[in-house]
């Protein structure tokens, strides 16, 4: 509060919960730390203001799922400049210029690697945007943000963890066996993720999602 005004009793329970929040979560030690990977993640990430050690060993996990994503981006990007020069050599090829209007090979073979080109410059857009992401712990005052991973349940027993990043939507991950999907803030989704917490529900097509944890 400015000096001369009244505390807000809600900002002062506010500070209240995150004190309790914090030293609370001071107590937790290291060494007992879940064996899945998921609840390593979400155990470090509760720890993350009160210990180096903790932070580096979180930040050591997201930068693992980070530079897979980074793998995954270059191996489609060398496939997609692969195909991009075979469709260019068709295209361009003598046997294919066209002699009349209805041989049309070359030309289809020109649109091709155009598409293809176009394809290899988003995926390298992509990868600019990873390499320059940081993702940052889950704050239960923000909500879900860009970078965080989520574990969603529906009524039917289905379960599904998803990785909130800036681009790439649809690369599957694997991680100590764990399949995680990555999707972005442009899709539905995403965009329904965004400030959400456990408890919260979303909806994707017809089918109902609670948000279980975040991590």
């Amino acid at each position: 509060a400015a000096d001369g005004e009244a505390p807000d009793p809600d900002q002062q329970q506010s500070l209240q919960d995150m004190l309790e929040r914090m030293a609370a979560r001071k107590n937790q030690a290291l060494n007992e730390l879940p064996q899945d990977p998921a609840g390593q993640i979400k155990a470090l990430q509760d720890y993350e203001f009160m210990d180096n050690n903790a932070r580096e060993a979180f930040q050591e996990l997201m930068e693992q799922l980070q530079q897979q994503v980074l793998q995954r981006l270059a191996d489609d990007l060398l496939h997609t400049e692969q195909a991009a020069r075979a469709a260019h050599e068709t295209a361009t090829h003598e046997e294919n210029i066209a002699e009349n209007k209805y041989d049309t090979l070359g030309l289809e073979a020109s649109y091709l690697a155009t598409g293809q080109a176009r394809r290899a410059e988003a995926i390298r857009e992509a990868m600019a945007l990873w390499r320059q992401f940081c993702p940052r712990p889950y704050n239960d005052s923000q909500g879900i943000q860009l970078g965080a991973l989520i574990w969603l349940g529906n009524t039917g027993g289905g379960r599904q963890c998803l990785l909130l990043g800036p681009d790439g939507a649809g690369l599957k991950l694997q991680h100590d066996g764990q399949e995680i999907t990555l999707i972005t803030p442009h899709a539905p989704l995403g965009r329904q993720l965004l400030g959400q917490g456990p408890g919260d529900q979303v909806q994707a097509a017809t089918q109902a999602w609670e948000v279980l944890r975040v991590e």
